[in-house]
């Protein structure tokens, strides 16, 4: 079998690694080290806001679990509504879509966050704390029009999502 150099390359024992990241608190520092060497400044507004990173965490976490939250209830409202098992983020909008859970424009919007929360997941080095700020300030109305769509459709169609009763 061919060696990985990837899996073999050269870097911290088990130990080591436990030693320099093996507590929350050694990864936080870091990371915000990693993205932040000469301390935190904001790239926006050049200031030092969002220089509380307990904030900067928090909204991060509050975003993404509420876009898993709401691309939960997409996936439920397809599979116990319509019974159609999708797996992608972005097909839940496109589902919903045709539908008829969401219009176009909620789609539209809906498609946008899953690109977002997949940025969040695999690309987080790249989330801001400013854009963070934007979203927490000014978008978090697109979470909830989608939120309302859902729960619109969810009281005029009761029965197609009730839990089976057999």
């Amino acid at each position: 079998m061919k060696m990985n150099r990837f899996q073999f390359q050269p870097g911290l024992s088990l130990n080591e690694f436990l030693d320099e990241y093996g507590e929350e608190r050694q990864c936080e520092a870091a990371l915000e080290s990693a993205r932040w060497p000469t301390g935190f400044q904001c790239s926006a507004c050049g200031g030092d806001r969002h220089a509380d990173r307990r904030n900067v965490w928090a909204a991060e976490s509050c975003i993404r679990r509420g876009l898993e939250a709401l691309f939960d209830v997409g996936r439920q409202v397809l599979a116990k509504g319509f019974g159609r098992g999708v797996s992608e983020y972005k097909e839940i909008a496109t589902g919903l879509l045709e539908e008829g859970v969401v219009d176009s424009t909620v789609a539209d919007v809906l498609k946008t966050l899953a690109g977002y929360r997949n940025r969040m997941v695999h690309f987080y080095h790249g989330v801001t704390p400013p854009e963070l700020y934007e979203i927490c300030t000014r978008h978090l109305g697109d979470l909830e029009r989608a939120r309302d769509a859902f729960a619109a459709w969810l009281r005029e169609h009761p029965d197609r999502v009730g839990d089976d009763p057999r």
